[in-house]
């Protein structure tokens, strides 16, 4: 499901994934050297990424942002949260399920296109994503998971705030580790995003 929600600060914005982005976004995919952090899969042909694109519509418990460096014009990746907890689409049952718990999901992969790495891209378009999340979807934790070896997205992910989440070994799979973030948290470590433009799309 698309985000009803955007934000901007400084010269990057994140809006609804769009189908303009696909493309790129595939190209970036089936690149081998880009993709190594990624599920493997086999190439994704056009038809593949379009059928995906139509499904993830329908799906209301991801919400993909695109990222665009606004004084080029440009897109330059896409960011996510997912795994909400309650479900998103889960109604009043699965509400009630999770009353006793509070409100949290998690931040996702940001893929940066090949090219716009090293820019400060996907530190800037999590924190904007994740600044929705809090303020205003009522999420009150994050969680998010990064492979041992990428360093990039560790330091990202500790720019962004997330601190070690000490969960068994069999939980990551032994090739990473969880980070998780609360609200106030954030909130304390990003004073910035008072002046922070979200708005509803």
């Amino acid at each position: 499901m698309n985000p009803e929600y955007a934000a901007h600060q400084g010269r990057l914005r994140i809006r609804p994934l769009e189908r303009g982005d696909l493309e790129p976004l595939r190209l970036a995919r089936n690149d081998a050297v880009y993709a190594r952090f990624l599920t493997p899969m086999p190439e994704v042909s056009a038809e593949q990424q379009r059928a995906w694109y139509e499904a993830y519509l329908e799906d209301g418990d991801v919400l993909i942002w695109g990222i665009e460096d606004e004084a080029r014009g440009v897109f330059v990746g896409a960011t996510a949260l997912f795994r909400f907890r309650p479900k998103r689409s889960g109604g009043a049952a699965a509400a009630r399920a999770s009353s006793k718990k509070p409100p949290c999901c998690e931040a996702g992969k940001t893929l940066i296109l090949p090219g716009e790495a090293g820019r400060g891209f996907a530190t800037r378009g999590k924190i904007l994503t994740m600044a929705i999340g809090f303020k205003v979807l009522g999420m009150e934790k994050m969680d998010t998971h990064v492979e041992a070896e990428n360093i990039a997205s560790l330091r990202s992910t500790q720019r962004c705030g997330f601190t070690a989440d000490p969960r068994p070994p069999k939980k990551t799979g032994g090739k990473g580790g969880y980070f998780t973030i609360t609200k106030a948290e954030f909130l304390k470590l990003h004073p910035q995003l008072r002046d922070v433009a979200i708005w509803k799309v």
